[in-house]
């Protein structure tokens, strides 16, 4: 009985102090070891809709790969908070012919404005260094 409040309360202390990502978002990756055009930062957005400790989203990024065809790529988002840490799968909706999953891990800065981690794409070498800036708040739009 003492082991479920315990539980209980733990989870709804997280809650409590659960960082807000509703808003849009503006990052930059990196590669750790790039290849030939992978030099330098590559920008995105992201708008994250936060339910509790789960979030979705949509992420937007000019075409840095893929076909010819389209000048952007879409991703849907999809993760989860822990008030400190997040983690989220960035899945393409198929645009530029991508339909990968990048796996995000970042820790979110003192003052919930910024998130410093990693992305990588499971199966494959290719990972690297990520950092996110909130522009806007959902209070704010």
């Amino acid at each position: 009985m003492m082991r479920k409040l315990g539980l209980i309360l733990c989870c709804l202390i997280g809650n409590a102090f659960a960082a807000n990502l509703d808003g849009l978002w503006l990052g930059s990756y990196y590669y750790d070891r790039p290849t030939s055009g992978e030099e330098g930062a590559f920008d995105f957005s992201i708008v994250f809709e936060q339910e509790t400790n789960s979030f979705t989203g949509k992420a937007l990024e000019p075409r840095y790969f893929g076909d010819g065809q389209e000048a952007a790529l879409i991703a849907k988002i999809k993760g989860k908070t822990d008030g400190k840490r997040v983690w989220f799968d960035k899945t393409y909706d198929g645009s530029a012919g991508q339909t990968h999953t990048v796996k995000y891990e970042l820790v979110i800065q003192q003052d919930e404005t910024m998130m410093l981690g990693s992305w990588s794409i499971p199966g494959t070498e290719r990972r690297g260094k990520v950092k996110i800036y909130k522009v806007i708040s959902e209070k704010d739009y």
